[in-house]
């Protein structure tokens, strides 16, 4: 791809990055509304004021992030900024993490199973649901998935049971299905994105060709105009001036010179008629009237001419 293409890839690359951070409002929602629930679960176990740190953290920062992309919204219109966005997303999907790591060290009980299990249905459901959004910028996926799963995973592994160590090691074959999974659609989703920066790469050269057909469709009716005008004047002289040369030349041979020269002209008066026809039959101005010629009379007029 030529440097100025590639300039412009990358300045779709950020509008197709910049909708996209826009377009996730429902899983703030949700993320909110399972932060809710996670706080509730944590109210028997965990001091009440720590909990509510940790919902209020988890609360701001989506309007943080939604903030953040509307401050980026002018730069990355002007083509500016691409970096800065990208790691300010990264950023904010790493404290996400972090605050969800917080929850798993906070309500971790290996005496308490149902206790395990919550928190590994709230991880799997959060890393599970974000890799379709996060994925799109794969530092960012990896910062949450890792800050919120591997405290847990940890915290499996050091809690001294078989059991739990067997669960810590599903947790991290879990974990790295995700990340896998999170490669393969950020493979297709920038496949995605370089096929729409071509289709409008195409888009835009047919209304280019579109445009110059346009133009070329005036300037030839501008041409078959000055054609009827400017040329056809002429001709009607030269006749004027042929009919006179026959009618009041004595001498027989200019007669003959000027019948010659009468019929000349009017060959190229037929022939710019006829041009004038073709253009109106192109245009679908004219309708077509197939009839039988007398080509004898044809050719007895090429001959003379």
């Amino acid at each position: 791809m030529p440097s100025a293409a590639e300039g412009e890839f990358h300045q779709f690359q950020m509008q197709v990055f910049l909708t996209h951070l826009q377009q996730v409002p429902f899983l703030v929602v949700g993320v909110m509304l399972t932060s809710l629930v996670g706080a509730w679960l944590m109210l028997d176990h965990v001091d009440t004021a720590q909990v509510m740190l940790w919902l209020a953290i988890c609360w701001t920062l989506p309007f943080v992030r939604m903030g953040f992309v509307r401050y980026m919204q002018p730069m990355v219109a002007a083509g500016k900024g691409f970096g800065l966005l990208q790691a300010g997303f990264a950023t904010t999907a790493l404290l996400s993490g972090l605050t969800w790591g917080v929850f798993a060290v906070l309500l971790f009980d290996s005496g308490r199973p149902v206790t395990l299990f919550i928190i590994g249905v709230t991880l799997a459901g959060l890393t599970g649901g974000l890799v379709t959004s996060l994925s799109m910028f794969l530092p960012a996926f990896y910062a949450f998935t890792l800050a919120a799963c591997l405290p847990f995973v940890y915290l499996l592994f050091a809690a001294g049971s078989p059991d739990l160590a067997k669960a810590g090691v599903l947790c991290f074959i879990f974990l790295a299905a995700n990340l896998g999974y999170a490669h393969v659609l950020y493979r297709m989703q920038k496949e995605t994105v370089y096929l729409r920066f071509q289709n409008r790469l195409l888009l835009q050269d047919l209304e280019l060709r579109k445009t110059n057909a346009e133009d070329a469709s005036r300037a030839k009716s501008l041409f078959l105009a000055g054609i009827s005008h400017d040329l056809k004047q002429p001709l009607r002289a030269i006749a004027m001036y042929t009919a006179y040369l026959r009618h009041g030349a004595a001498d027989a041979a200019v007669q003959q010179t000027a019948g010659k020269i009468d019929l000349a002209v009017g060959t190229i008066h037929g022939q710019i008629g006829r041009l004038l026809e073709l253009a109106r039959l192109e245009s679908g101005g004219m309708v077509m009237d197939t009839r039988p010629v007398c080509l004898q009379t044809l050719f007895a007029q090429l001959g003379q001419l």
